[in-house]
């Protein structure tokens, strides 16, 4: 390929606010979008009422976007089992292209079950999973299922291709993390040029705003794609001399969810 197709990652929460982002990211020319529709009191609702507003959400992107935009729902680790086994049929309604981490991360085996039984609906698993075995394992267990290997965090761009000819044999399709950053978009998108089963690649607005910063990026969105760097090496040139300190993390890591009993709603 000659491009690389982008999913906008839209940080809005409930329905108005990611229908509203999502109508402006198609405008922009992105034609995939991925969003967190679970209510901000996921952690103390009922079941109904957090199956009923998580597709109320789902349902108010899909309706603004249409049939030819490509949905990305990401539910962050946030349910158990069980809640998944509810939520995730309700989203299969909309028809979205995957959903992503509905549980934690700490049973290879539980990820497996949840995409192997979520019939009818795409999983996708493994952001923060770093080792081949792991993806071995996951792909052994749950079946055919979008995996989520990051360069910066699963081996670099030799492993990552290692990963991705394993899910090529699992019928399986690659749909690439990025922890976002010039440096670690550009190594993606090398990633994304050279493997048979790459479908889209995540990417946030920050990126557009890093693009000219330290790390520069010899290559620019052009609408909801990344052309292809033709410059040597990642396509980023690194100018660190009195660059300023910049904070990614988007909250402060101390600053741990809680449900309204004081128990710990979600471990990150």
């Amino acid at each position: 390929r000659d491009r690389i197709r982008l999913h906008l990652l839209l940080p809005g929460t409930g329905a108005e606010a990611l229908a509203s982002q999502a109508t402006a990211a198609v405008a922009d020319g992105f034609t995939a979008v991925k969003f967190d529709p679970l209510p901000a009191d996921y952690g103390d609702v009922s079941l109904a009422r957090l199956v009923a507003e998580t597709e109320a959400a789902t349902a108010a992107v899909r309706d603004t976007v249409g049939r030819d935009v490509d949905l990305l729902v990401e539910l962050h680790r946030k349910l158990t089992p069980l809640q998944a086994e509810a939520v995730i049929p309700a989203l299969g309604r909309h028809h979205p292209l995957l959903v992503e981490d509905p549980i934690q991360i700490d049973s290879i085996s539980s990820q497996a079950e949840v995409a192997r039984r979520a019939l009818g609906v795409p999983v996708a698993n493994g952001e923060r999973l770093h080792t081949i075995w792991e993806f071995k394992e996951l792909l052994a267990q749950g079946g055919a299922q979008y995996v989520r290997p990051d360069i910066g965090l699963a081996g670099g761009l030799s492993h990552c291709r290692k990963i991705a000819a394993l899910a090529e044999a699992h019928h399986s399709a690659v749909v690439t993390h990025n922890c976002l950053g010039p440096l670690l978009t550009m190594a993606s998108v090398h990633l994304d040029a050279t493997i048979p089963n790459f479908v889209v690649q995540g990417y946030s607005p920050l990126d557009d705003q890093l693009a000219d910063g330290p790390a520069r990026a010899c290559g620019r969105r052009e609408g909801g794609f990344l052309p292809l760097p033709q410059e040597p090496g990642l396509g980023v040139t690194l100018d660190l001399d009195g660059a300023a300190p910049l904070d990614l993390t988007g909250r402060p890591l101390t600053r741990i969810p809680l449900r309204a009993d004081g128990s710990v709603a979600y471990a990150v």
